[in-house]
């Protein structure tokens, strides 16, 4: 589950490449390669993990994700489905054999 907001304490041992420090002013994002920090005023970052939180709360947002990848799933297996009826079909469409084309094209 991602959770930005429950940030936890550890040594300086066990510090990441990419890592936040919270002080009484704010929390400072530090990113690990070339970018520049990030300072959020602590008032701005308690308000946006209410946020954050609120929304996780709501169902919609809770199961997004889930029912994103199902949504994705299931459109997948009726696309692979349809193609699969799609091949027996021109396979078995009478009007569509080779032999029969030139004598309908001559009809119509």
């Amino acid at each position: 589950v991602f959770r930005p907001y429950d940030l936890v304490a550890v040594s300086r041992e066990q510090v990441d490449t990419e890592y936040f420090t919270m002080s009484a002013c704010g929390v400072v994002h530090v990113f690990g390669n070339e970018q520049p920090s990030e300072f959020l005023p602590l008032s701005s970052w308690m308000q946006q993990s209410t946020f954050f939180n609120v929304l996780t709360s709501i169902r919609f947002f809770k199961h997004y994700l889930s029912a994103k990848i199902f949504r994705l799933w299931r459109a997948n297996v009726r696309y692979k489905l349809y193609v699969s009826q799609r091949k027996k079909l021109c396979r078995r469409l009478f009007l569509a054999k080779p032999a029969f084309c030139s004598t309908l094209l001559e009809i119509n």
